[in-house]
């Protein structure tokens, strides 16, 4: 199990499995669930596109500790600094994934709570 950071990687996967997109956390989450007798339900969000390359120094953060401590990663832009426009591109496309996710997710609890009421 690994990041697929590079556009490339990305491309050539999709071309040759047909996927278009890589959701690997929520098969676990679901697996779980299944075990359990549990209902499961996911929505996901594309935020770094095949076209798309994960900026290294975000890549090597997620891989590790994740992005819980930010200073590792500005101190990684302060080196490598032609990262920053990938970098915001990144954090516009989480932003508007966010709030694509956000409205999915309240439109969806209102119809099961109308669902309930029936």
């Amino acid at each position: 199990n690994r990041v697929l950071a590079g556009s490339e990687e990305k491309l050539r996967l999709g071309v040759e499995t047909g996927a278009v997109g890589v959701d690997m956390e929520s098969y676990w989450m679901g697996a779980v669930c299944q075990e359990n007798g549990v209902p499961f339900v996911t929505a996901r969000v594309v935020v770094d596109t095949a076209e798309h390359a994960i900026p290294v120094s975000v890549a090597r953060r997620v891989m590790g500790a994740g992005l819980r401590r930010p200073w590792p990663l500005a101190l990684r832009v302060a080196l490598a600094p032609w990262e920053a426009p990938g970098l915001v591109r990144l954090s516009r496309a989480a932003a508007r994934a966010r709030a694509t996710l956000t409205a999915f997710g309240l439109a969806w609890l209102d119809g099961m709570n109308k669902a309930a009421g029936e």
